[in-house]
């Protein structure tokens, strides 16, 4: 069984479950399904009640919290493996990219007028809205919510199964690995310092899942995924599997 947000509904991935009108953007090619056809002998197809948008704290929609999700599994259903993400909703990852974005837009701006002015180039620290410390804070208020959700999830663990929480790439690869282009410009919009504060954001998330996890029981497992995603990020030197922001992309 698949729980979770965009990153395990498979949202961006060509199939999608229900058709393009689908509200949760559930593919046939998310990694559930990639994961069960890759074991040998291949595992039956996934449950899949990821959503896109999903929460651990309770919001309106039918898939789009955590407890939705699991509500819809039968009382006395069993799992051998569960796999999920959360959190990156409940931080508002979105609207912390869409604040780098929208301080970029002056810059992007500048740069179509030929004003660019010196310090005002893609190295320089970035224009980036979001306060970085206050996303940090937020991301630790969310670790006993995300605690009683696996231990929650393990009651559907038939005996000897497992929970799988998975975490999340980095959204931009090294900025010192990319082009002159981008690193004089933006990658996707994003200059060089903001993609960077980006990418601390997601760490820190990263390792506030992973205590998270700790706490939660010796049957939940995290899984890191940043050294699996390395080079395909935006801006990698391998082909992008995270998709770029509709806005000037530099790579």
């Amino acid at each position: 069984m698949a729980l979770g947000d965009s990153y395990s509904s498979g949202e961006g991935i060509p199939n999608a479950v229900n058709g393009s009108m689908d509200q949760c953007q559930r593919s046939t090619n998310a990694y559930p399904f990639v994961a069960a056809a890759a074991v040998k002998p291949p595992a039956p197809a996934p449950t899949l009640l990821a959503c896109t948008g999903a929460t651990v704290r309770n919001q309106a929609g039918t898939d789009k919290f955590a407890q939705a999700q699991l509500n819809k599994i039968l009382p006395d259903a069993k799992f051998d493996v569960i796999t999920m993400s959360f959190g990156g909703n409940d931080v508002d990852f979105a609207g912390a990219l869409i604040q780098c974005l929208a301080g970029a837009g002056g810059y992007v701006a500048a740069v179509g007028a030929g004003a660019l002015i010196p310090g005002a180039i893609g190295v320089g620290p970035g224009f980036c809205l979001l306060d970085e410390n206050a996303k940090k804070a937020d991301i630790a208020a969310l670790r006993d919510d995300l605690v009683a959700l696996y231990k929650t999830t393990t009651v559907y663990l038939s005996p000897g199964g497992r929970a799988y929480v998975v975490g999340y790439p980095h959204m931009f690869a090294p900025t010192n690995t990319w082009s002159v282009l981008a690193r004089s410009t933006t990658c996707s919009g994003v200059q060089v310092g903001d993609a960077e504060k980006i990418n601390r954001l997601i760490d820190a998330m990263n390792n506030m899942i992973e205590q998270a996890v700790k706490d939660a029981g010796s049957s939940v497992t995290f899984v890191p995924i940043t050294d699996i995603y390395a080079g395909h990020e935006l801006c990698g030197t391998a082909d992008d599997w995270i998709n770029s922001f509709p806005t000037l992309d530099s790579n």
